[in-house]
């Protein structure tokens, strides 16, 4: 009779996994695919049964108006909700709403949580406020703390901001090969920007060997990935042939490239 009563419960379970499982297929293959109106009826049903994935989906419907009607209140409940079954993502979400609102207790609320349970770009928004004075109080010890745990959860804008402030506040040669090691791994997350910090550490020998060479890679690469200030290095390595060939055709394009992503001295670069 014990082992009927066992059997009967993890059956019970079992459909009651697979009906959860089936719910969350439904809502997120529905979002997916864009079928908002299938997307908004299995994400409510899975949030009514306090998944915290439905609600996230359901919030960020009523935020865009996505085969409903734009209801941003609506859209915060059910972040709210999400974030209260400690989903990173909800709280996320309604960390990026209040920024919009400049809420900013309400910022540093749900950034703060968003952060505790791992996610790294509410670390580095973290950082921002506190860098930046944000609230009013800026603290450039915690706004640096928060963009260092950023970076150990593998967001790159919090490895190369980082990287930055480090550079900014030493010159000495253990500080900037620390610095260099986060900017390191800013570049391998193809962060445009981190590859081109990188790249003037070793067009200017700061803290180790000049390396023409390997500051060309890096700002290629930056340049590559869409950042103006990479494409501009570019352009001046072969404008005054630091390191490589003068040819002043490729600085040109590589002027006229930066100009286009809204880089200013560079548009003032290019011959008319």
């Amino acid at each position: 009779m014990k082992i009927r009563i066992i059997t009967a419960v993890l059956l019970a379970a079992a459909v009651s996994y697979a009906a959860n499982a089936n719910d969350e297929n439904l809502c997120n293959d529905a979002y997916d695919a864009k079928n908002y109106a299938d997307a908004h009826k299995h994400c409510s049903v899975q949030c009514d049964k306090k998944i915290s994935a439905g609600c996230v989906i359901s919030g960020k419907i009523y935020q865009s108006g996505l085969g409903v009607k734009e209801d941003i209140k609506q859209a915060k409940e059910l972040f709210e909700k999400a974030c209260g079954m400690n989903d990173k993502n909800g709280c996320l979400l309604l960390g990026d709403i209040f920024k919009k609102e400049k809420n900013l207790e309400n910022v540093k609320k749900y950034y703060t949580k968003a952060c505790d349970l791992k996610e790294g770009s509410a670390c580095f928004q973290m950082g921002y406020v506190y860098r930046t004075g944000l609230d009013g109080r800026t603290d450039l010890q915690k706004g640096n703390e928060y963009l260092k745990r950023a970076c150990g959860l593998d967001n790159s804008a919090g490895c190369t901001m980082y990287g930055f402030s480090i550079l900014q506040n030493s010159s000495k040669s253990q500080d900037i090969s620390e610095a260099k090691k986060f900017l390191e791994k800013s570049c391998g997350m193809d962060d445009g920007l981190g590859c081109a910090f990188l790249g003037s550490l070793y067009q200017t020998g700061q803290g180790m060997q000049t390396d023409y060479q390997q500051a060309k890679k890096f700002f290629e690469k930056s340049c590559g990935l869409k950042n103006d200030i990479g494409c501009f290095y570019c352009g001046s390595l072969y404008a005054e042939g630091t390191g490589v060939e003068k040819d002043s055709k490729k600085a040109q394009e590589y002027f006229e490239t930066a100009c286009k992503l809204g880089h200013k001295l560079s548009c003032t670069r290019i011959s008319k």
